[in-house]
């Protein structure tokens, strides 16, 4: 039960911040323009996609990631007990040989995709900014309306890698429930 309870706490704590947000800056950049608008949001399906996109490049590493942590628990145990035993030594040796190269690959793939989620943000945010210059003669914007454009669109990119985060947490731990499922026959 407080597994379910954790879940919609950080579910509600971080996704609804962020779709506030963004209906209130879309709402905003909808007001001095249509086009304005209409590019910000569709900037953001970019972002989106990627989350999803990145954590289903991940799973495969994920589960493998939690494999691997329960063989190593089992090879400790062996290599404990069997102190003579030079082959429990050296299948310790492999197992955690292969648990850090699955982690060194996991956490340069997970580093890669919020390198290139948070560019994506910066990108949509560049984007809004250059069309409002570009249609600066149109909207008679001055320099503090281009600051709140730039501080709104910080603000949506901060509360999106939040719930981007939660997301990839869960989806973590799902795997590794999915895994343990897997291995336990349930």
């Amino acid at each position: 039960m407080s597994g379910i309870t954790n879940t919609t706490y950080y579910v509600l704590g971080s996704f609804t911040p962020v779709i506030i947000k963004i209906i209130v800056v879309a709402g905003s950049l909808l007001a001095y323009n249509r086009i304005l608008g209409l590019a910000y949001l569709g900037s953001l399906i970019i972002p989106i996609w990627l989350t999803i996109f990145f954590n289903n490049w991940l799973r495969i590493l994920r589960d493998a990631q939690y494999s691997v942590i329960s063989q190593v628990e089992g090879t400790v145990i062996r290599a404990i007990t069997a102190r003579g035993n030079p082959e429990a030594h050296v299948k310790l040796r492999d197992t955690m040989r292969e648990r850090k190269n699955i982690l060194i690959a996991l956490i340069n793939r997970h580093q890669f995709s919020l390198f290139i989620r948070q560019a994506a943000l910066v990108g949509s945010q560049f984007l809004v900014v250059f069309l409002a210059l570009f249609l600066q003669g149109k909207l008679h914007m001055t320099p503090g309306d281009y600051a709140k454009i730039i501080g709104y669109t910080t603000q949506v990119a901060a509360a999106f890698l939040d719930a981007a985060s939660c997301l990839d947490s869960i989806i973590s731990f799902s795997r590794a429930y999915h895994v343990f499922a897997r291995t336990h026959g349930k």
